[in-house]
């Protein structure tokens, strides 16, 4: 890859060059008609005396001076020419640093995208082993007819949730002194949406409010089934609600929805079974193209955990009724 070396050389060989053109013209405008006019007045003065003659050290003087002028016809000779490569050596120059910033900018994105990838793929390994166990014990649970207690469900859920708690700041370049905030709402029974989950800054005083479908950014996301993004709150008055407060607080907002169902392999109109929402302090948080994939991935499993519960006590409710009838 290019080096500063070159461009220090560059910048040597033309402080030089610029150095020796100055004592061409220190020579030629100075030195020079100075020892011209020195000879010229000793031949004169030699001509008032008839026998008089020039000296074999004025001849060797001559000489030198002779020497001494051809070599700085040279150097003016070979510094207009070195002038005209150096100059474009320095525009070359002046290229390659800029290729070299932009490749270091590049170079700063690409270990940003690795470690997000990478941050994205542990987060996902770990809510798919978290899923795999939840399941796994709802299905223990069932085939030991016992049943699942609020704080196991409120367990499983937590461990969903929480890589995305952990690995926040190389997933969405959360930084120091910015407020977030990671909640998982779901229908209560008055059909609103509600935080069955939340983890946020310590900064923060949840309101825990519920909205219902259509209102807010979770009600959108809840009713169009699709994601939701603002980059800044401030400027899309999403809901009238909202306080000073919670414009400085929830900024930038991105909500997904948990759809159970999005593929065609049925034809029932699914709802979603919740929706989960992240917000920031700081404008422009997210990135739809970085985030919206692997969020989307993220509401999937989520989706089917939620499932998952729901047919779990679907089922005991079932096997309950019908143990209470054979008893009567």
């Amino acid at each position: 890859m290019y080096s500063k070396k070159v461009s220090d050389v560059i910048d040597a060989l033309v402080r030089i060059n610029k150095l020796s053109q100055s004592g061409v013209i220190f020579w030629n405008t100075l030195l020079l008609p100075i020892l011209i006019a020195v000879f010229v007045t000793y031949i004169l003065e030699l001509n008032k005396n008839p026998e008089g003659s020039v000296s074999k050290l004025i001849w060797f003087l001559v000489v030198i001076v002779t020497f001494i002028h051809l070599f700085v016809v040279y150097l003016q000779y070979r510094g207009s020419s070195i002038d005209t490569l150096l100059k474009e050596y320095q525009e070359k120059d002046k290229k390659l640093n800029e290729v070299a910033r932009d490749f270091e900018e590049l170079k700063s994105f690409y270990e940003m995208d690795v470690e997000c990838f990478s941050s994205q793929q542990k987060a996902i390994r770990f809510a798919v082993n978290s899923l795999s166990y939840a399941i796994g014990k709802l299905r223990n649970l069932e085939l030991e007819s016992e049943k699942a207690t609020v704080d196991e469900i409120n367990e499983m859920v937590h461990s969903l949730i929480w890589p995305l708690v952990v690995y926040r700041e190389n997933l969405f370049g959360f930084k120091a002194g910015v407020l977030w905030n990671i909640a998982l709402y779901g229908l209560n029974a008055d059909n609103e949406l509600e935080p069955i989950w939340r983890k946020c800054d310590e900064r923060i005083k949840p309101r825990n409010r519920t909205w219902k479908p259509g209102f807010g950014v979770a009600g959108m996301s809840f009713l169009h089934k699709s994601i939701k993004y603002y980059e800044d709150i401030k400027e899309n008055a999403v809901n009238d609600d909202n306080t000073i407060s919670d414009l400085e607080t929830y900024r930038s907002i991105i909500a997904i929805p948990v759809i159970p169902c999005e593929d065609e392999s049925s034809s029932d109109d699914f709802n979603p079974s919740g929706v989960l929402v992240i917000t920031s302090s700081s404008e422009s948080q997210f990135q739809l193209d970085r985030d919206a994939d692997f969020l989307q991935i993220y509401a999937n499993l989520l989706a089917v955990f939620l499932e998952k519960i729901q047919t779990y006590f679907e089922h005991s409710n079932n096997v309950q009724n019908v143990g209470g009838g054979d008893d009567e």
